[in-house]
C-alpha cells in the first residue's frame, strides 16, 4: 500500500469520512456509497483487525494521518475516504477537530441511530452470535432464535455513552456545518 502511495501518480480527490458508532448501519451505507462509480471509501482503517487497518499501538497522529492518506490514495478515485467509528478515533487519541484540522476540505457524514436501545440490543446479538456483518456467508445462528440477557444498567450506560459522543460532535461541528451531513439509520 505504501508503494502504491509513493509510486502512483496522485490525483486530486474529495475526501469523505463516515463517523459512526457500532450497529448504526455504517456497513450498509459504505456498501451503497462504494457502488457509485469513482468512489472508494475504505472500511474501519483504524481497526487493527481489518485488512487495511492500522496496527495496534500506533498512536502518533502523523503516522495515523499518513496511514489514512495511503489508504485513500490506494485506489485512484475522485471521491475517497473511510468509515471512522468514534470508538476508534477515541482509542487512537483523535477527535473530530483533529480530523477536520488535518483534512480541512473533507466532507463528513455522521451516521446515527435514533433508537439507541435497538442499537444496544443489536450489539448484544452481534456479540452473542459473533456476526457483525449481515452479508457474511458463514453467520452462526442464521435463522435460529438467539436469546440475550437484557441488563438495564448496561443499556443505560451504552445510551449515555452514545448521547455524549453525539453531543460532543454536535458542539464541535458547528464551525464545519457546511461540510457535514447528519443521517439517521432509521
Amino acid at each position: 500500500m505504501a508503494a502504491a502511495y509513493y509510486f502512483k501518480p496522485r490525483s486530486s480527490h474529495q475526501s469523505v469520512f463516515i463517523l459512526c458508532n457500532v450497529r448504526s448501519g455504517s456497513n450498509l451505507l459504505l456498501s451503497y456509497l462504494n457502488s457509485v462509480p469513482n468512489v472508494f471509501l475504505a472500511g474501519e482503517i483504524l481497526n487493527p483487525e481489518q485488512i487495511l487497518g492500522l496496527r495496534a499501538g500506533i498512536d502518533s497522529q502523523s503516522t495515523i494521518f499518513r496511514h489514512l492518506r495511503h489508504v485513500m490514495n490506494y485506489r485512484q478515485r475522485t471521491i475517497t475516504g473511510a468509515k471512522l467509528p468514534l470508538m476508534h478515533l477515541e482509542t487512537r487519541g483523535l477527535s473530530y477537530n483533529d480530523m477536520v484540522n488535518e483534512f480541512p476540505s473533507a466532507r463528513w457524514i455522521i451516521l446515527y441511530r435514533e433508537d439507541v436501545m435497538a442499537q444496544y440490543i443489536s450489539l448484544q446479538i452481534a456479540n452473542k452470535t459473533g456476526s457483525f456483518k449481515r452479508l457474511l456467508p458463514m453467520v452462526k445462528h442464521r435463522g435460529e432464535q438467539v436469546s440475550i440477557e437484557f441488563n438495564p444498567q448496561n443499556a443505560l450506560l451504552f445510551r449515555d455513552s452514545i448521547v455524549k459522543n453525539f453531543e460532543t460532535l454536535r458542539e464541535c461541528s458547528q464551525v464545519n456545518a457546511g461540510n457535514l451531513l447528519w443521517i439517521s439509520y432509521e
